[in-house]
């Protein structure tokens, strides 16, 4: 186990030097949006949150920009459909990712399950890979925004049930009066 220092291991000091070296290097951050729709408004949203995040981002001297991941168009109600998110995720198990910044839970994940899945990935991790979702003020390396990203993911999915619902009775009602 090594000598003991204190009460400590040499193996625990040496851990404890590996974290803050970790936390003085710059910080790899990456950026995740997602659109559902290809239209010019949405194309325009996603250009301003682009120079938004790199602003942000390089504005910060403890973080390195990472790039800026976009699933653009189509149902992101299923993360295994997002090519986009994926890729940012393989790019977080081969290191090149510390923290992730998005605009919130919405566009991070649109059911409990997935958000609360890929937040546990990245936090087992070696080391953590936080997310930080801007507009809700919530960071996954703060314990104390655990339930709070649980009860958001979960209106995430509540609100995306209801345009579901609210769809097909459209759908139905157009047809039945036609």
């Amino acid at each position: 186990m090594g000598r003991n220092h204190k009460n400590r291991s040499v193996s625990e000091i040496d851990s404890i030097r590996a974290n803050k070296n970790f936390r003085q290097k710059k910080l790899r951050v990456a950026a995740y949006s997602r659109v559902s729709t290809d239209s010019s408004d949405q194309e325009n949203s996603l250009k301003n949150q682009k120079d938004h995040y790199e602003t942000t981002i390089l504005a910060n001297p403890n973080w390195e920009y990472a790039g800026f991941y976009v699933d653009n168009g189509g149902s992101g109600t299923k993360t295994c459909n997002r090519k986009e998110f994926n890729r940012m995720l393989d790019d977080c198990k081969k290191g090149k990712i510390d923290l992730i910044v998005a605009k919130d839970v919405f566009r991070f994940a649109n059911n409990i399950v997935d958000c609360l899945n890929t937040v546990e990935l990245l936090l087992n991790n070696t080391p953590p890979i936080g997310v930080i979702f801007e507009d809700n003020n919530l960071n996954t390396l703060d314990a104390n925004d655990k339930v709070v990203i649980e009860i958001f993911a979960l209106l995430t999915e509540y609100e995306n049930e209801l345009k579901r619902k609210q769809k097909t009775f459209w759908r139905e009602y157009r047809t039945q009066n036609k």
